[in-house]
């Protein structure tokens, strides 16, 4: 019986070390144990390779509620375009003049002449032109080019009426935009068809000009749409502007629209039941929901207090959370590691708040005592191995 023991221990000393033994990944110690106290030959080195541990509870969960999000309304506003139809180069401008009795249009001189009224009215369509590049359209027998651009129709056939009032009987005008180029926004992307979109007096809404310039092809959840307006742009995700219908903001005359897809994922590793790559399609999308995608915690694996997400956090946010890291001084944005336990049940209320975001990595540690029965398995092992020669020697 000595010498089946003694064959133990050589046997023992021939094992691996732990962190040689079959893996998914970092226990929970292994994880915390790295955390923002980093050793003096690591902040020697040039790269910072620390990071915060940060648990899930209710300051952290009301940190991420005031946490500010891509929004159109804040930074373009809401106001409808002018109410007035105003004039710019490259509209097309159609004129129609009345006079009394004859007059200089009478002939027909400037176009299409309506057939006298009982009052011995009449009156001239001139055929449509396009405002030039200086802003001026003619019109017969004025005697300088009309200034157009800046004004509304209304005050255009002002302006006509007066250059004519010398030279036609009582002349009446009407002014109307066919089409107009400059009141107009684009419509671009990979997701929807390219168009410049005429925009309506009353005013259109976001969602209205995407539409008329070809739809969206993709599916919400992926689907993100960039404003631009003089010189300043936001990026925010279609399911925004569908749940919040302050975001559906009006479009005013040259402003860009841009929609892409961006397939969202994220990373669920560690002891789970299916680990790798997953969608996110739904916003939000909750860390409850990322778990249960994963086919949830992996049975007598998994260490329910040890699910972890590793993510790049925004500097405000993490500022809200830790005002006085030494991380701030050094990281933008900040490495951080959001800690849950499920053993606790007030953690699966804070898994049902807490967004998971693209690229985000879950990973759910394996419990220490798999890691034992891991070793004693590679133990098992060696003894079946030396047990045929101790029964030889024993024998003699």
């Amino acid at each position: 019986m000595t010498l089946r023991l003694a064959w133990l221990i050589p046997a023992v000393l021939a094992l691996p070390a732990c962190g040689e033994l079959p893996s998914n990944g970092p226990l929970a110690g292994q994880i915390l144990a790295s955390g923002e106290k980093a050793s003096a030959a690591e902040m020697a080195k040039e790269v910072d390779t620390r990071y915060a541990i940060v648990d899930l509870n209710e300051t952290t969960i009301a940190a991420f509620s005031r946490a500010p999000r891509p929004s159109l309304m804040q930074r373009f506003g809401d106001s409808a375009p002018a109410p007035s139809q105003q004039i710019g180069v490259g509209d097309t401008v159609s004129v129609s003049i009345w006079e009394a009795g004859t007059g200089l249009f009478a002939a027909g001189g400037g176009g299409a002449v309506a057939p006298t009224g009982a009052d011995g009215a009449h009156s001239v369509t001139l055929p449509p032109q396009v405002v030039d590049q200086r802003g001026n359209i003619s019109v017969p027998y004025a005697a300088t080019p009309i200034r157009a651009i800046g004004r509304t129709p209304t005050q255009v056939a002002d302006a006509i009426e007066k250059s004519l009032t010398s030279q036609a009987s009582q002349p009446q005008v009407i002014v109307t935009v066919p089409e107009s180029s400059s009141a107009s926004a684009s419509v671009l992307g990979d997701q929807t068809g390219a168009a410049r979109v005429p925009l309506n007096i009353r005013g259109e809404r976001l969602l209205d000009v995407v539409a008329q310039g070809g739809g969206i092809r993709s599916q919400p959840a992926e689907t993100f749409i960039t404003l631009t307006r003089a010189g300043a742009s936001e990026t925010v995700g279609l399911p925004t502007i569908l749940q919040n219908p302050t975001e559906n903001i009006y479009i005013q005359p040259d402003d860009t629209i841009y929609i892409t897809r961006r397939p969202q994922t994220y990373t669920a590793l560690g002891a789970v039941s299916s680990s790798g790559e997953l969608p996110i399609d739904q916003d939000p999308f909750t860390l409850a929901q990322a778990v249960g995608r994963s086919g949830g915690l992996a049975p007598n694996a998994a260490d329910a207090s040890a699910v972890f997400i590793f993510r790049f956090e925004s500097r405000p946010v993490f500022q809200s959370m830790r005002p006085t890291s030494p991380l701030l001084a050094s990281r933008q944005p900040v490495p951080v590691v959001y800690r849950l336990s499920f053993e606790d049940p007030r953690g699966f209320f804070y898994a049902q708040q807490f967004p998971v975001r693209p690229r985000d990595l879950v990973y759910v540690g394996t419990a220490s005592s798999v890691e034992f029965l891991k070793f004693l398995s590679v133990v098992r092992g060696a003894i079946s191995v030396g047990t045929p020669a101790t029964t030889v020697v024993s024998g003699g």
